[in-house]
């Protein structure tokens, strides 16, 4: 008779023992391949083949850095062991009370000024605003026309029969 070549599967019939872990690699592209044997809740052999790919990452270290590495710890590091001293993130969540009120902006002090002033409804505080906040936008102008980002001011038209200049902005209409 000819011998067959045994199968891992047929293998573990025989035997209820599972065949070692194997780890093999990294080879010349830097693959490493493990494969793992487990039963499932079948009773099944199964086999489990991890390729993963090693990478060797150069980490520069400066003299200087190595040197303190190697001093005697002092203070209250000298009675911790080197697994004490891990720093690790916690992630919960610690919520801060504000001990004061954030201060509003400039602009939400307008704002709530005006709903304020339109809702006691009284009409000599908002015309005041408002004239306010017109007499701010005029000096605005002003201020881009005198340097020179604006262009000159538009005066108003002349009433009919007078001769004067025209408008600054306006195009001139063909004479007959």
């Amino acid at each position: 008779m000819m011998k067959s070549k045994i199968r891992w599967g047929d293998t573990l019939d025989d035997e209820d023992a599972l065949p070692p872990t194997t780890v093999k690699g990294p080879d010349s592209h830097g693959i490493k391949i493990t494969t793992e044997y487990s039963k499932n809740d079948k009773g099944e052999a199964i086999k489990k083949v991890t390729k993963v790919k090693v990478v060797n990452v150069e980490k520069k270290v400066y003299k200087v850095t190595a040197e303190r590495k190697q001093w005697k710890r002092f203070g209250l590091a000298a009675k911790e062991s080197a697994d004490d001293s891990v720093t690790v993130r916690h992630v919960e969540d610690i919520p801060f009370e504000r001990i004061r009120p954030a201060k509003a902006t400039a602009q939400e002090k307008k704002f709530t000024d005006m709903q304020a002033a339109l809702q006691s409804a009284d009409k000599q505080t908002i015309v005041g605003s408002l004239k306010d906040v017109l007499y701010k936008k005029r000096m605005e102008r002003e201020l881009l026309r005198a340097k020179g980002l604006l262009a000159e001011a538009e005066k108003p038209p002349e009433e009919e029969g007078t001769a004067g200049p025209k408008p600054a902005g306006l195009p001139s209409a063909p004479k007959p």
